[in-house]
């Protein structure tokens, strides 16, 4: 890649240059680049950016109100209640014991 160096510009082309690449969050250097490659049609084709209409006809489309009330009602479901959920007295379960294991290895000892 090379460097260039563009001489001549104004003060007022390089504050737009720079109010614009701030509000796009690019560089001013990334912003003259994607100008130029504009200006020369020498941009990438962007994949799977393509949209398609050919089945809109299928699913139908929501109206801003139809989109609004639906939300609505989204927006209504997701509120949720963060209280403490009721504590239960629960009964004591009864103590089991296992008989008492004598000897190594976990085996009973015989007495005779």
């Amino acid at each position: 890649m090379r460097a260039m160096t563009v001489r001549g510009l104004n003060d007022s082309l390089a504050e737009k240059l720079k109010q614009t690449a701030k509000q796009e969050g690019k560089s001013v250097n990334q912003l003259v680049i994607e100008t130029l490659k504009k200006k020369f049609n020498m941009e990438k084709e962007k994949k799977f950016t393509k949209t398609h209409h050919d089945l809109d006809h299928l699913f139908g489309i929501w109206s801003q109100e139809e989109f609004e009330m639906i939300q609505g009602k989204i927006d209504f479901e997701r509120q949720m209640s963060y209280a403490k959920p009721p504590q239960y007295d629960l009964p004591t379960l009864p103590q089991y014991h296992l008989p008492e294991l004598r000897g190594r290895r976990g085996k009973q000892s015989r007495k005779d």
